[in-house]
């Protein structure tokens, strides 16, 4: 299932097609169980074909009927890792327990590492909360992580944090985009710190002084703000000189 601000469903097929309902139970990592009985279904007919000692669904003599019950509005209420699930057949039918991966597809990079990512955090916070945040166990690095950010999430009633995303792919893009030619980690940049901190600017001019240096320009229009850089050296680190 993706972690994702996207809500999926679920379709758990069953063979036994007089089944009137079934109970879900799902476990995310620590967090309490929640259970839930469906009774939303439909019948379909498959066909399942053997190749190569592997079942596919295709084409064929061997039809397969399963009346396929669904599962809406969980996936955005779950965390990243392993999902325990438990189905239950009717109210005293057998149970069957699997588990489901919930991956962050496309996670930025930054993210992927919770130390760094604690410590990225010095572009838009004091330097005393990261280090405080730091002073933790570093067991509790992800969970303290997610405290901080759950704090501005725009979508508090989900897991998906739509800010904490759009923050750690900034610093995934400034690190790269702003290396210059000395190919040094381009989130020291005066550039890259300005990316980070206020995103994509709505335009950027370049043009050259008197002296022939190149000066960039960014423009933040609902800011009212705009920052000034020059490349003084012409190895593409350009230097904040306004803003």
């Amino acid at each position: 299932i993706p972690f994702s601000s996207q809500d999926y469903q679920l379709v758990i097929p069953v063979t036994d097609t007089t089944v009137e309902q079934i109970t879900i139970e799902m476990r995310n990592n620590d967090e309490e169980p929640f259970t839930q009985t469906l009774t939303e279904s439909y019948i379909t007919k498959i066909s399942v074909v053997e190749c190569n000692d592997k079942l596919f669904v295709g084409q064929g003599d061997n039809v397969l009927i399963t009346k396929n019950f669904i599962f809406r509005n969980f996936s955005r209420k779950l965390q990243e890792g392993i999902l325990i699930t438990t189905i239950k057949l009717n109210e005293d039918g057998e149970e069957q327990e699997f588990p489901i991966s919930v991956a962050w597809l496309n996670k930025p990079i930054s993210l992927r590492n919770p130390e760094f990512a604690i410590e990225m955090l010095k572009y838009i916070e004091e330097e005393e909360k990261v280090s405080n945040l730091l002073d933790e166990d570093e067991e509790d690095y992800q969970r303290e992580l997610h405290k901080f950010w759950k704090q501005y999430d725009p979508t508090p009633d989900t897991e998906y944090n739509e800010l904490m995303e759009e923050y750690y792919s900034r610093i995934d893009y400034a690190a790269l985009e702003f290396r210059g030619i000395s190919k040094n980690n381009g989130l020291s940049t005066d550039r890259g710190k300005i990316y980070i901190q206020h995103g994509k600017p709505d335009n950027i001019e370049r043009a050259s002084d008197t002296r022939g240096y190149v000066v960039e320009t960014w423009i933040y229009k609902n800011l009212n703000q705009r920052f000034v850089f020059v490349d003084k050296q012409g190895t593409g680190n350009f230097i904040l000189i306004e803003g």
